[in-house]
């Protein structure tokens, strides 16, 4: 598929800016045994080069099991973006990891091994954001306008606060969506569409908790928007062919006006039902992101 070839490309990139001339590196199209497909196995590209643990690279990378957004290789794909997106020693510094002569591939390699780097949830790429510009105006933009270093709009303190974004990644492939339809007290209608594993901030008896969208039901929960509670009234699943990772330092943004968290799906999945700002804390202090 596309998706797999642009990261064969994005490998062989990588890979060329450390060790070798781009003429020595292609990408071929590997059709695997059936053996291979007996055991659930998706062979699809890999890099062909004359240095064989390359190769193991991009075969841990790209021969995928069944289901592709689980599993070392889709962690490992979405870190080597993340990691081209950022730089090497800017991606591998905050997660404790020293930088060799393996660049980004070795990072994520101990990344995705460690657990210590997990793919973010992910937006479509018709959400809105409001990004801070000279002096003290600002706009609106989709998503996919937002680059690394811009000031997004969130709350903090249910203060409106401009974060810095670490990094906005997109990727291409097959993704389900949950679409939420939500009202506000001044009848004020507007969606959200997110990734079933996205980090939602739910209120629950005055206390803002954290919540996967895929947990939220209509009628029965209510999210924090720049203007007071807004309660879901429907949720909708869809599939669309692009996702976009953001991720702000400080861990949330107001999408659509409605305040949502960028953390990764691990954290998302370990603390639903916590206390949203004591996750938040804690998620700071480990990755304690300089932009």
């Amino acid at each position: 598929s596309r998706n797999q070839l642009t990261v064969c490309r994005t490998l062989i990139s990588i890979y060329h800016e450390s060790f070798e001339p781009l003429d020595r590196l292609s990408c071929q199209k590997v059709y695997c045994s059936s053996t291979f497909r007996r055991r659930g196995f998706n062979c699809l590209f890999v890099m062909i080069s004359w240095k064989k643990y390359i190769c193991f690279f991009a075969v841990f990378a790209l021969c995928v099991t069944v289901n592709p957004a689980s599993g070392g290789a889709a962690c490992f794909a979405a870190c080597t973006v993340a990691c081209c997106e950022v730089g090497v020693f800017a991606f591998a510094n905050p997660l404790g990891i020293a930088v060799g002569v393996t660049g980004c591939a070795g990072v994520c390699m101990v990344a995705c091994a460690g657990g210590l780097f997990v793919p973010p949830a992910c937006f479509s790429n018709t959400t809105t954001v409001i990004v801070a510009m000279s002096g003290e105006s600002w706009k609106s933009i989709t998503v996919d306008l937002v680059k690394a270093g811009d000031k997004v709009l969130t709350l903090v303190e249910n203060k409106p606060f401009f974060t810095p974004v670490v990094r906005n990644v997109k990727s291409t492939g097959h993704f389900e969506f949950v679409t939420f339809e939500i009202k506000s007290a001044q009848e004020d209608s507007r969606k959200l569409k997110v990734t079933p594993n996205h980090g939602m901030a739910v209120e629950n008896r005055g206390e803002l908790l954290l919540a996967s969208a895929n947990s939220v039901a209509p009628y029965k929960t209510r999210f924090i928007s720049n203007d007071g509670l807004v309660e879901v009234q429907k949720v909708i699943r869809s599939y669309e062919p692009q996702t976009y990772t953001l991720v702000t330092v400080e861990g949330t943004v107001l999408a659509n006006s409605v305040l949502v968290t960028t953390l990764c799906e691990e954290e998302v999945v370990s603390h639903a039902g916590r206390n949203l700002n004591n996750v938040l804390l804690e998620w700071k202090r480990k990755h304690q992101y300089k932009v």
